[in-house]
Formats: structure tokens, sequence, C-alpha cells
């Protein structure tokens, strides 16, 4: 039996070894592969663990071959295109891989995840592009812009920005105004009521109300866009709430009564949203709709409770009366406008309203009505 068990302990190891050296880093995948620039042929492609230097490929009824990048010059997975391309190595050396083709037209743009430089374009020769270069690269294929804002002002090095870029520059549409991806903090003026719910303790009743609180809040956005469509983006939203607020009530019985209720709290906010950018120029109106949570980091109150006996009065406070708020979740519709006072940095003011109500627990409500002022600093 222990030989058994000895034997079976053999063969995994010997099966995970041969596993982690000839392993693959993809399922099989119907493609076709180039050899030379002849022969092209449909295949069941495989990444193995030596991808991009390398890529296995499966005829019908035949079994996978290995093809080295450079033996085999381009290969097609689930609608990418791959090249096999000469690359400069982070230690000077070259060597062929197969990198992926994000444009292709006048200028082939190529992304590569291996060797010293992330993206390649190939025009009448092959170059390498980094983030010291690449803006001057693009705005020599730019050549004369109708103004300071054109698309290649707003490309940045990143892959989805640059595959636009030179999507732009093969159609000839280099002048279609585009939102830009970045990260911005800002202040925020919040303008807040908290929708208290009705609640008891001992022989009183609190009726609901509204406790009402205006501050100043730090917050931090970022936006995405989405490429394929122009005016289309993603964003999202940190803002820290911190304020308290105090409501005043009246007589509640004869001899008791409530006269004030006092609110501390301290919110964190999420916000995502899709936004809608028209660009024009130095000025870019947006209105964005989307889904928000508020976490209650802290939450405490104190009621302060009168008693009247032979025209004597006690006062008597009691802390945390209310029940603890769990998350709130809500929509926030927002509305602004960014001006570029640099061709990659703008300023940006916009209003919004949100409204939440918690997800469990006590009935708590909240409204915001904000206004804020941001500055992007990335890019920069």
């Amino acid at each position: 039996m222990k030989r058994t068990f000895y034997s079976i302990i053999l063969v995994l190891i010997s099966v995970s070894s041969g596993i982690s050296q000839f392993g693959i880093i993809s399922g099989s995948i119907n493609g076709t592969i180039e050899l030379g620039d002849t022969l092209l042929f449909s295949a069941e492609i495989q990444k193995p663990a030596t991808w991009p230097a390398e890529v296995q490929a499966r005829r019908p009824g035949e079994d996978f071959v290995l093809y080295r990048a450079g033996d085999a010059t381009e290969v097609t997975i689930d609608n990418n295109t791959y090249r096999a391309l000469r690359v400069e190595k982070d230690n000077g050396s070259h060597g062929h891989y197969f990198v992926e083709e994000l444009s292709r037209g006048k200028a082939t743009l190529y992304h590569s995840k291996r060797g010293k430089y992330r993206f390649y374009i190939k025009t009448d020769k092959t170059e390498g592009i980094d983030r010291k270069n690449y803006r001057q690269i693009i705005s020599n294929l730019a050549g004369p812009c109708e103004n300071s804002f054109c698309a290649h002002q707003k490309t940045i090095f990143t892959s989805s920005s640059m595959a636009y870029f030179f999507e732009r520059y093969n159609e000839n549409a280099l002048n279609t105004h585009f939102s830009m991806p970045f990260v911005a903090a800002g202040i925020q003026y919040n303008f807040l009521s908290f929708l208290l719910p009705e609640s008891s303790y001992q022989n009183l009743r609190i009726n609901s109300r509204t406790l009402e609180s205006s501050f100043y809040s730090p917050v931090i956005s970022a936006h995405f866009p989405f490429y394929a469509n122009r005016f289309l983006g993603a964003d999202i939203r940190l803002a820290y709430l911190s304020g308290n607020s105090m409501a005043t009530f009246g007589e509640i019985g004869t001899d008791n009564y409530i006269q004030d209720v006092l609110i501390d709290f301290s919110l964190l906010q999420f916000d995502a949203a899709l936004r809608y950018t028209y660009s024009w120029k130095r000025v870019e109106p947006y209105i964005a709709l989307g889904l928000s949570g508020i976490y209650p980091m802290n939450f405490s109150d104190k009621v302060a409770f009168f008693q009247v006996q032979d025209n004597i009065f006690t006062t008597t406070y009691f802390e945390n009366y209310q029940q603890q708020p769990d998350w709130f979740a809500g929509i926030t519709l927002n509305q602004g406008v960014k001006y570029y006072f640099l061709p990659r940095n703008f300023i940006a003011g916009e209003w919004g309203y949100a409204h939440y109500q918690t997800l469990a627990g006590a009935d708590y409500q909240v409204r915001n009505l904000f206004f804020n002022v941001s500055i992007n600093f990335w890019p920069w």
C-alpha cells in the first residue's frame, strides 16, 4: 500500500515538473498562423510559457508544433493580431517577440510586453517609442493642428490612448476632439440633509426629523474614456464627508420634552458613473449619471431630554440614542465643465445631487447638493 502511495506521489511530481517546464499560459483558441510571407493556415493556437518568444499551433488531426517568433511571422488569436518583431532587449541585445498590433495603416502601432520599448511604430522604418519620445513622434505625425488641444496633445502613454491616436491618424481624422483620461483632486462644498427615522426610548418618542448640515470636504476623481465611443467614459469618485447637525424639537409631553438632537458623522462616499462629454477646443462640458454608496465611518448622536417637576427643570443627555446606520446606496447626477489652461491640464467646476437610503437597519435617508472645484494632477 505504501509502495503504491509513493508511486502516485512520484508520478504527480513528475507531471507537475513537466507542466511547469512545458506549461501553457492560455487555453487552446482557434486562430491563424503565418509562416514567412506566403504560407497562412488556420490552426488551434496555444500560448506556451515561453510566449511571446514562441507559440504553439496545431492543424486539424496533427500534433502541436512549437514555432519561434521569426519562423512564424504573424499569429491571430481571438481576433487579436500579433506580429513577430525584432525588438531591443533591456540589456541591449536583440531578439524576436510576438507583439500585439494595435492599429494598422500609414503608421502601424505595436504593443510589446518584453524588451526596452513598450510601443513600436512602423512607417518606412520601425522605431521604438518610450515616455521620453512619444509626444515628439506623434506631434510630428499630426503635423499642423487647428488648435493646441487636438488629439495628439491629449494622448497619454497607455495602450488605449496610443491606439486611439493612431486609429485617428490612419483614418485621417486627427481633428476629432475627445476627452482625456485623468485623475483630479479638489474641494467640495456640501449641503447635506439627514432624515432621521422615528425612534423611541422608554416613554419618549421622537418623530422623524431632517437635520441639515453644510461643510467642505476633499474629493478625488478619475475618468476613463471609452475610446470606441469618444463621447462616453466612466467616472470614479471618492469623497470624505464629515460634519455635524442639530435639530430642535417642540414639546412632547406635559412635563417631559425633547429639546435638541445633535449628530456627528464621518462618511466615505464612493461613486461610479457614466459620463457624456462634448469636447470643444479648451472647453469640455459634461454630464454624468451613476450609482453612489456611503459608508458611515462614524455616526454618533446626543439627545437633550428635559423634565419639569415642581417648576424645577432637570436636563438629561442620552448618547447614541439613534440606531447606527448601515451602508447607504443611491444615485448621483453631476454636471460640470472643464477648462484646459494647458493642453493636458485643466480646472473643472461641477455641481451635483445625490440621494441615498440605508440598505438595512433603520430607515435613514441622505440628500446631498454639492459644488466642487478640482484640478488634474495626472497626466501633468
